[in-house]
């Protein structure tokens, strides 16, 4: 199974510039596409439109079997009102908010939460994270979310570790084959741990300075 996985897109799917549209493209194809969050930018409804018409215009559906999203921290209105944003959403897009979806045998699941970020959406301090966090099943092959862990991936240039503690404990206690996340833009990149073969993805397509700079990050797992 190829999975194809990107996060932090923040609205740049379909742009007018300088009275030319320009599209994102994801060259890919696989089995799964995975967006781990912040696919709006402002978090408002428009944003959430716009999202599932470049899933349409980019051939998403036509070119992957299943598309699973998490929401991120700037897509507020799957916190404000869950049921009303996925209305906005193609029958085929699968949001995983503390669920599971098992695919091939192979179990997906997704946890939208972070530690508290300039007030936006699904922010919860360490306390509680962990409580979300103890949901996800022991026997989680792909784990998705939108923060890292802490000391994974986490990084910027003037602030270490910026993941949850909570987080890590639990993909230590767990050992999902792969993590896939984003959030933290600087921390783009694949890391293997060897010695608990768990392979960390941090899949942000655009850079601190919210310029489209990295590409999707795909992989191949089968049991």
């Amino acid at each position: 199974m190829k999975c194809v996985c990107v996060a932090d897109t923040h609205g740049i799917h379909i742009e007018k510039i300088c009275n030319k549209t320009r599209t994102l493209h994801i060259e890919d194809e696989g089995d799964v596409f995975i967006h781990a969050g912040d696919f709006c930018n402002t978090g408002e409804i428009i944003d959430v439109i716009r999202f599932n018409e470049w899933l349409v215009t980019d051939k998403i559906f036509a070119r992957f079997k299943y598309v699973l999203v998490v929401p991120g921290n700037h897509d507020v209105v799957f916190e404000q009102a869950f049921d009303f944003a996925c209305n906005y959403l193609d029958d085929r897009v699968t949001i995983l908010l503390d669920k599971e979806i098992i695919i091939d045998r192979i179990k997906f699941y997704g946890s939208p939460w972070q530690l508290p970020f300039n007030n936006w959406a699904f922010n919860l301090p360490e306390i509680d994270l962990k409580e979300k966090f103890n949901k996800i099943p022991k026997d989680t092959n792909v784990l998705i979310t939108h923060s890292p862990p802490l000391g994974t991936l986490d990084r910027t240039q003037t602030k270490p570790d910026l993941g949850s503690k909570s987080l890590a404990d639990k993909i230590d206690e767990i050992r999902p084959q792969f993590h896939v996340f984003g959030h933290i833009h600087e921390g783009y990149g694949k890391y293997y741990y060897k010695t608990d073969n768990i392979t960390y993805l941090n899949v942000s397509l655009l850079n601190e300075l919210y310029d489209l700079k990295n590409k999707p990050i795909c992989f191949e797992i089968n049991l």
